[in-house]
């Protein structure tokens, strides 16, 4: 899978549709619709928002965007999330 991350820059300004940190959760889902996936982290503070068909994951947290990444897929997923209680690895 091919994963480009936009947080790379130090003013964490460069933009996936149009949005960047600081943007808000409901300007991206007002914007682009539903999340095609939701992730919840097993911390119960952060969550991976997807969108397959722009190819792009937003990570939130209280709401703004903390993470912007670009992927072939267009969906990621945290490795351990809210509620399992044995975690695999995603893909296996």
């Amino acid at each position: 899978m091919l994963l480009v991350n936009m947080n790379h820059r130090r003013d964490r300004q460069t933009p996936a549709l149009g949005f960047s940190h600081y943007s808000s959760e409901k300007a991206i889902v007002k914007k682009l619709g539903k999340p095609s996936t939701t992730s919840i982290h097993e911390n119960c503070i952060q969550k991976m928002i997807s969108y397959r068909e722009w190819k792009a994951s937003f990570r939130i947290q209280q709401g703004d965007v903390t993470g912007v990444w670009t992927s072939d897929d267009g969906a990621l997923e945290f490795s351990k999330e809210y509620g399992e209680e044995d975690p695999l690895p995603k893909g296996s």
